[in-house]
């Protein structure tokens, strides 16, 4: 059932959206026809639009099911593996025509796997393709950025900050979710690498809105902060935030995935490589 969850949460601004629509219909036909409500038949317009409305709204729920039904095999063995070879194997099964979106999803996968090299390749691909789309050209934009970081080009990673800080400013506004963390996750390391902790804190509070939505987005934001204090001397904050989270991560709950932990503990120690100079001491 978590799948299924986890599929209608992810449609549910679509689903909110044609439910809207419908329904304002249905109004607009009820107050048409206000002055006739004691005529015989009167109610028979109504009727039927309610039932379209019922009928379109249980045709795209079937559509949602009907998606995870075919991704299930895929959805488990990600629960299972998380981010591998493997996964990425069935995910290109799964999409014989792949799409941007598609592309930029294995780059991730890449990434999370500490294979930059071929993350590279794949972005490189990518930033020659028709970005039909504004959720797109965002989600290109932050995993460029966040390759760029991991990838110690930290120069390239401020030109790219700069340029896509507009837009990404703009969506995130009327998108929160997990793109709309990373963003802000990536600002906020900016800020602090430009020496700005105000503004690098400022960028980790945008983010309380997204995390209301999701929870487990709360790690995102606390690797975040680590490694602004790292950047900024804290050691000591940014070492009883690591506890914290490694103590957290072991009882939360709230994962879709069972190997987001994995990736959670991942990316804190990426983080702390990246920035502490004291885990390079060793």
């Amino acid at each position: 059932m978590k799948y299924y969850r986890f599929y209608l949460k992810a449609n549910r601004k679509l689903l909110l959206c044609m439910l809207g629509i419908i329904l304002s219909i249905d109004l607009l036909i009820f107050a048409a026809d206000l002055e006739n409500m004691g005529v015989d038949g009167y109610w028979k317009p109504l009727l039927i639009s309610l039932g379209f409305t019922v009928l379109t709204m249980l045709i795209l729920i079937g559509l949602i099911v009907f998606k995870v039904r075919k991704d299930r095999d895929f959805l488990k063995l990600y629960d299972r593996l998380g981010p591998c070879q493997e996964t990425i194997e069935l995910y290109r099964r799964k999409h014989p025509k792949m799409r941007v979106i598609d592309h930029l999803v294995i780059c991730t996968y890449y990434k999370a796997m500490g294979d930059l090299d071929e993350a590279e390749r794949i972005i490189s691909f990518v930033s020659s393709c028709v970005m039909p789309d504004i959720r797109t050209r965002a989600y290109y934009s932050e995993i460029l950025l966040g390759l760029r970081i991991h990838q110690r080009r930290f120069q390239e990673a401020a030109v790219i900050f700069n340029n896509y800080n507009s837009m990404m400013s703009v969506y995130c506004r009327s998108n929160p979710g997990a793109i709309a963390v990373e963003h802000y996750s990536h600002a906020a390391l900016m800020y602090a690498m430009s020496g700005n902790i105000n503004a690098a804190l400022d960028a980790i509070s945008l983010m309380d809105k997204s995390i209301r939505r999701e929870r487990q987005l709360a790690f995102s934001r606390n690797t975040a902060l680590m490694g602004v204090y790292l950047i900024g001397g804290d050691y000591r904050k940014a070492d009883e935030l690591k506890a914290l989270m490694l103590r957290d991560v072991k009882d939360f709950d709230g994962f879709l995935f069972e190997s987001n932990r994995g990736i959670v503990l991942k990316d804190i120690e990426s983080i702390e490589t990246l920035f502490d100079p004291r885990a390079k001491a060793h």
